[in-house]
């Protein structure tokens, strides 16, 4: 039975930290498996569903019927069970999104796409020992991966270890892709760290300028107004983003960072 080719498809959403995917990723498998056999309209519709963010569990139920299907093998089987991990990331189910990045590894050992999201699993769990060797091994796959450059920069910010390293990082993300503002989330967050107040709050007005009013940006740029003398202008900035998300105060706690 013909393959229905999803490398493309996966490649092009599973790097994104929030699952934001290609809007041409569900037209074009469903004109590939159009191509295959009988039931292919199911074939294409399953393809589509493995890479839809949202409904994670039909995500993941997805991802199981292409993974058992037979019909895809080698780097297409990898990258589908790469798709299924960022389905049960999302769902918390964080063991078996290791899992699966393990059988991606398993059967394309140079797939930079699974090393990078398990190392961003590892760091969501805490595991920061474990997290950036396995971005390390996707940047040395891929150098130019601003996606695992960032992730890299997020993780080392959060662990407080490395921190010129992670500046360095976020610093050639934002080269490579200087529209995307989670860079900048990361960025703030070292810069944060590092007592650089001034550099985080221009890091993050540039951010928002962009139309993104993040509560993770906020937060970081009220700490730093904050530190840096301006107690309005941080506490503002702080309830602004504490009512955008109610959780980015505990997170920050988690991070040893406290107005």
């Amino acid at each position: 039975m013909a393959e229905v080719d999803v490398r493309e498809t996966f490649k092009g959403g599973i790097g994104l930290v929030l699952g934001v995917f290609l809007a041409t990723a569900c037209p074009a498998i469903a004109e590939q498996a159009a191509q295959q056999t009988s039931d292919a309209d199911d074939a294409g519709r399953q393809a589509a569903l493995c890479v839809t963010p949202g409904d994670w569990q039909a995500a993941i139920a997805a991802c199981t019927w292409i993974i058992q299907s037979g019909r895809v093998s080698g780097p297409n089987l990898a990258n589908a069970y790469t798709a299924r991990a960022v389905a049960y990331e999302n769902a918390g189910d964080m063991a078996n999104a290791v899992r699966d990045e393990e059988e991606a590894i398993e059967l394309t050992p140079d797939n930079e796409l699974a090393y990078e999201e398990r190392g961003y699993i590892y760091g969501l769990m805490g595991q920061y020992s474990r997290a950036i060797p396995d971005l390390d091994h996707a940047i040395m796959l891929e150098p130019n991966n601003w996606r695992a450059l960032q992730k890299r920069c997020l993780m080392r910010a959060e662990w407080g270890k490395d921190l010129e390293l992670a500046l360095a990082d976020c610093s050639k993300a934002i080269e490579i892709s200087p529209t995307v503002t989670s860079i900048f989330c990361s960025r703030g967050l070292v810069y944060l760290r590092l007592g650089k107040y001034q550099e985080a709050i221009e890091g993050c007005d540039t951010a928002l300028s962009q139309g993104h009013p993040l509560a993770f940006l906020l937060y970081t740029r009220g700490l730093a107004k904050l530190k840096a003398g301006n107690a309005d202008g941080g506490n503002a900035d702080l309830a602004q983003a504490s009512a955008l998300d109610s959780a980015v105060a505990g997170r920050f706690a988690g991070y040893g960072l406290t107005p």
